[in-house]
């Protein structure tokens, strides 16, 4: 769900950097959404713990309040929480602080934010985000963003999105008292963990992780390898037009043309809009020592759409566009009766 534009936005917010043998960019892109609800962090030498970097996708919905204050507060509550306070900087302990960290996060929001403690505010957020040490690389996925490991030019790993009609989701949310209507949270959230989204978060009686929404993230640590390419940590509107593999085969064959990562963070979002990709688009991606290096004279392969992609791409927009317009009409009506005539009520899903 969620309203959309009569054209996408193009314009990208674009950063990269380098430093501890990894080379980053990001790109994050509004679309066809009316309003840009991700937020990113990139920090390729960790306060305190130089030689750790650390890179996060937050993708916000409902509002964009939760997913701007974890792109900025989550980093520092995980180096600040009772776990990494006895200096132990091991791949375990940097798991256990980045889960907690989202636990806590999610507690000093709720206190410091007065219009989501009301319920004005129902924003949330997915996140995906990793620690990667010398060794090892360290993920936490909650929500439906996603990160994929590409090991010489194949997915080795990726993560698995949770949804509402997952089992082990379906069981937590009517266990919590809720219940899954037409694949969403109680009829209305697409996605079953997340940051924010106190509403679901009701039950006193009951700890965080096990509540309708949780913030629970899966952790998985990787040791590092020389056959490491690179690690791609993406929003949903992504992977809803691309797989893991076509994404990785994009980012390789990119690499082999000299693209400049940053650029290629723009391509991907490019990419994904030409697929038809209606969602707000952020593409992080964190190259490694191991990863394809320039072949002279190598060229991008011309990447189209085929035929069903077209034709969907066709069908899609004009359904967008065309529901846009009424929803425009409508509005307008509504305004013109004035107060009395009230106003559709609001949709928290995506």
């Amino acid at each position: 769900m969620g309203s959309f534009l009569d054209k996408p936005i193009t314009e990208k917010e674009t950063f990269n950097g380098a430093g501890n043998g990894l080379v980053w960019g990001v790109s994050a892109m509004q679309g066809w959404r009316v309003e840009m609800e991700d937020s990113h962090t990139c920090e390729v030498s960790v306060p305190g713990m130089p030689e750790n970097s650390f890179f996060a996708v937050y993708d916000g919905h409902g509002g964009k309040t939760v997913s701007m204050i974890a792109g900025v507060q989550l980093l520092p509550m995980i180096l600040g929480g009772q776990i990494l306070a006895s200096g132990d900087k091991s791949p375990d302990t940097l798991s256990k602080a980045l889960y907690q960290g989202c636990f806590d996060l999610d507690a000093k929001m709720l206190e410091q934010e007065p219009r989501l403690a009301s319920g004005e505010d129902h924003s949330g957020s997915t996140f995906i985000g990793s620690f990667i040490t010398p060794t090892h690389i360290i993920l936490a996925n909650c929500g439906d963003s996603r990160a994929v490991l590409s090991r010489k030019g194949l997915v080795h790993f990726a993560t698995q999105d949770h949804k509402p009609t997952d089992p082990a989701e379906v069981a937590r949310v009517e266990a919590a008292g809720g219940f899954i209507e037409m694949s969403r949270v109680c009829g209305n959230l697409a996605v079953s963990r997340s940051l924010g989204d106190y509403q679901y978060k009701d039950r006193n009686d009951i700890p965080p992780q096990n509540q309708k929404i949780c913030s629970a993230s899966d952790m998985t640590t990787i040791a590092r390898t020389a056959d490491d390419d690179f690690l791609l940590l993406c929003c949903d509107g992504i992977w809803d037009v691309m797989s893991n593999q076509q994404a990785a085969d994009f980012v390789n064959e990119h690499l082999k043309a000299g693209i400049p990562v940053a650029q290629i963070c723009e391509r991907m979002l490019d990419h994904c809009l030409m697929k038809n990709s209606k969602d707000n688009m952020s593409v992080n991606i964190i190259v490694m020592p191991g990863a394809p290096k320039q072949v002279e004279g190598y060229t991008v392969p011309d990447i189209r759409l085929d035929n069903e992609d077209e034709e969907r791409t066709k069908t899609e927009t004009a359904d967008a566009q065309a529901l846009a317009r009424r929803l425009s009409t409508i509005m307008n009506g509504l305004q013109g009766e004035g107060a009395a005539g009230g106003a559709p009520p609001a949709t928290d899903g995506r």
